[in-house]
């Protein structure tokens, strides 16, 4: 746990006025709390954060990017994918929302990357929706409630999703775009 404050000698700001010389406006501390009871030998140390320059980093590296721990990474992943590597990340981002072993999160980075690119297909969208995973369910529906439709029965079938966030989204989705049909549905709901 890291804590930051700003270090100023005088304790009672309100006694001494705002121009004193001893009032500090250029200095702070941070401290490192560690855990050092029952069952730790040594605090662990601090390793040197390892970054990669997305803006040059080669599209295997991005599409790698696109499951990294740390959302602006995989933000920053997917906007070079769809910015400078363009078209030729297709078949790759399509790759990673066919395989078994992608994350949740590469698959939606890869999902958004495919949409903001044209490259997803319907048959993709119909495997999101169908994802055992909930945020990747959800993302999907962000997706379809985007792009402009007047119907889409797939969306109301997501009301009936198990997981109520998917159901918000579906709603949400349903509403942007009115539609007769999708009146008694949402107030079933």
């Amino acid at each position: 746990l890291y804590v930051s404050d700003f270090y100023n000698r005088i304790i009672g700001h309100y006694e001494v006025p705002l121009e004193h010389p001893g009032r500090d406006r250029h200095r702070g501390r941070i401290w490192r709390v560690v855990y050092t009871g029952k069952g730790v030998e040594k605090p662990a140390a601090t390793a040197p954060a390892t970054m990669v320059n997305v803006a040059t980093a080669a599209p295997n590296e991005l599409i790698t990017l696109l499951g990294h721990g740390n959302q602006t990474v995989r933000t920053l992943a997917t906007h070079e994918l769809v910015d400078r590597v363009g078209q030729a990340a297709i078949k790759p981002l399509r790759a990673v929302l066919a395989s078994d072993t992608s994350s949740p999160s590469s698959r939606v980075h890869a999902m958004w990357a495919l949409e903001r690119l044209g490259g997803l297909e319907p048959a993709a969208v119909d495997q999101l929706l169908a994802d055992r995973d909930r945020t990747v369910r959800t993302q999907v529906l962000k997706v379809l409630a985007e792009r402009s439709w007047g119907d889409d029965p797939r969306v109301r079938a997501a009301l009936q999703d198990s997981d109520g966030f998917v159901r918000r989204s579906a709603a949400d989705a349903l509403g942007r775009h009115p539609h007769a049909q999708n009146l008694k549905p949402l107030l079933d709901l």
